[in-house]
């Protein structure tokens, strides 16, 4: 008989970071697990249902499952600690692949969960007190009963270590990188064209999280530089998550003061990579990011990025071609108007080259690799 592999594949809400790692990972590693001749039980949620289940390969050994449970965040806890371990497609898994937030129940025995970041311990009241408490205690005891750990950098490798040094001790943790959407891999559809070749704009896109993405501070470096070059403008690009939906609204009505401030909300992949290629730069001032997408996929468009100097993960992926800022700066003008001209000396053609070591193909292959271990 076949050995089976469990994936859990959920997310609540927009398809945003999380979201965007199970829809492009898993399409690859699926296929190349029953390449293998497993079979898989791929367990979702509504969001992940209706926006990428098309994407997966049509096979009779895969199963998907969508339990009632899964259709609200609040009962989800409920089903993965005290229903999931007892199914028969998790008892008899030779892998339980937890894809995020994994709450692994007491009996899971051959669990995985990928961690993507511990950012919610770094920012102060990010999720609440009681969502933050519950989210520590369900990492902790989800690295405790795991059979072996994945993380997305480094930096995550070094935050869980910090954070859980007892659960993590000589237990196996693998960085596995991310990968990108590449420009080949987006095809434009008749009605995309580049943007106005008269407009000169910042880009920031992400999660539209004001304080979390340092969006205010974004505002600033960008009002900065407009009192120097007054045609410059700046896009927002990103969907809005409901724990910071309040905070959201309010940065929404803050911008609108400002004319040469606009808000394009969730676009597509077509019209991401048209205002990538578009831009003078990406603005990416997060301090704390488990991976950081924009980065590199601004990279892939050969578009420079402005980044928090103190932000660790930047390093990590950047090799030293991103363009650092500290906080502190962001209203000198000389400073700012000195840092954004390095843009124009930035070799584009080698951004576009490190970005194109973090591909899906990669990181499905790293993922296989650990998967097919004993």
């Amino acid at each position: 008989m076949k050995q089976r592999i469990t994936i859990i594949a959920c997310y609540y809400g927009h398809k945003l970071g999380v979201g965007v790692f199970m829809e492009r990972l898993l399409p690859l590693l699926i296929e190349k697990i029953l390449g293998k001749d497993y079979r898989i039980t791929l367990i979702v949620s509504n969001d992940f249902y209706n926006n990428s289940v098309h994407l997966l390969p049509q096979n009779k050994d895969l199963a998907i499952v969508k339990p009632i449970l899964l259709r609200k965040s609040i009962f989800s806890k409920f089903y993965f600690l005290f229903i999931l371990p007892f199914l028969p497609y998790v008892k008899r898994a030779k892998y339980v692949l937890y894809c995020s937030d994994a709450i692994v129940g007491k009996s899971v025995k051959n669990s995985i969960p990928i961690i993507h970041d511990l950012n919610d311990f770094e920012e102060e009241n990010k999720f609440g007190f009681l969502r933050t408490l519950f989210r520590k205690k369900m990492i902790e005891l989800s690295l405790k009963r795991a059979c072996k750990v994945v993380v997305i950098s480094k930096f995550v490798k070094a935050q869980i270590e910090k954070a859980f040094p007892k659960e993590v001790d000589n237990k196996s943790v693998k960085v596995i990188y991310n990968g990108i959407t590449l420009c080949h891999e987006v095809i434009l559809s008749s009605n995309e064209k580049d943007s106005d070749s008269n407009e000169v704009y910042f880009l920031i896109v992400g999660r539209l999280d004001p304080y979390a993405k340092k969006l205010y501070e974004a505002v600033t470096l960008f009002q900065t530089y407009k009192k120097l070059h007054s045609s410059i403008k700046l896009k927002f690009v990103g969907g809005i998550n409901d724990y910071c939906k309040e905070d959201a609204e309010i940065f929404l009505q803050y911008i609108t003061n400002d004319k040469d401030i606009s808000y394009l909300g969730f676009v597509s992949d077509e019209e991401l990579d048209v205002l990538y290629k578009n831009a003078l730069a990406t603005i990416f001032l997060s301090k704390y990011e488990g991976f950081g997408f924009p980065l590199l996929e601004s990279f892939a468009r050969g578009c420079p990025v402005i980044t928090n100097a103190e932000n660790e993960v930047n390093d990590e992926l950047s090799s030293g071609k991103d363009i650092k800022i500290l906080e502190s700066e962001l209203s000198n003008e000389a400073i700012v108007d000195n840092k954004i001209s390095q843009i124009y000396n930035v070799d584009r053609n080698e951004l576009i080259k490190i970005a194109g070591n973090f591909t899906w193909e990669r990181a499905a292959n790293d993922y296989l690799g650990e998967l097919m271990k004993n």
